[in-house]
């Protein structure tokens, strides 16, 4: 049994030559910036309780026996959902437009019940889902845009923000990140921030270490 490794490369132009009709190359230089606010909310009451209430069953010693620690996404998903419609989000929404025009406003939201509640609240603006709508728009004739609800997937979030950054756009664009006063939206801008994956991410916490995180 042998092993090969590469330790070089040949002929890289004529392989390039072989592939160019193929494969579309360019460089996303614009002469504007992408800035980023973030706006502070609370969540009301009976959001809170759910949380609090559906943190403590899923980190419970049955709970995760039950469903052999496999509660990550689920657990994440369900609490993010008891408070995706607090009233304070839409009141930070309404500041927001406040000094921006409605009609130039994009809101990506997470979850069908935010999506429905944004369009009913703001339905001058477009409202999008990450999932259906983050790739392949072309909205450079937007400029600002408002992440009423988190993701963890960074990928997606970074596509998100070029529906906007994109070639065509002539304004600097303007972005503004909700956050909760819960653990779990810190969680997930530190996960965001490094890159890092949810699973991977929880399979490297002990229960106690996020009881006391979330």
């Amino acid at each position: 049994y042998t092993k090969e490794f590469i330790t070089g490369y040949e002929n890289v132009d004529y392989l390039y030559s072989l592939i160019r009709h193929y494969v579309y190359r360019c460089d996303l230089r614009l002469n504007i910036t992408q800035n980023y606010r973030e706006v502070a909310y609370k969540l009301d009451d009976d959001s809170w309780e759910e949380y609090q209430r559906l943190k403590d069953y899923y980190l419970r010693d049955e709970t995760l026996e039950w469903k052999n620690n496999n509660i990550f996404l689920e657990m994440t998903q369900k609490m993010q959902h008891a408070y995706c419609c607090s009233p304070s989000k839409v009141d930070a929404v309404r500041d927001i437009l406040q000094e921006v025009p409605e009609n130039e406003c994009l809101i990506f939201c997470k979850y069908v019940d935010s999506r429905e509640l944004c369009r009913r609240m703001f339905p001058r603006a477009v409202v999008l889902s990450y999932q259906k709508e983050a790739l392949g728009l072309n909205l450079q004739h937007y400029r600002y845009t408002i992440y009423f609800d988190k993701i963890w997937d960074y990928a997606l979030r970074i596509q998100s923000g070029h529906r906007t950054f994109r070639t065509g756009q002539e304004y600097d664009c303007l972005y503004w990140d909700l956050t909760g006063d819960v653990g779990l939206e810190k969680m997930i801008d530190k996960n965001i921030q490094k890159k890092v994956g949810l699973t991977e991410y929880f399979k490297s916490k002990t229960k106690e270490e996020l009881k006391e995180e979330l």
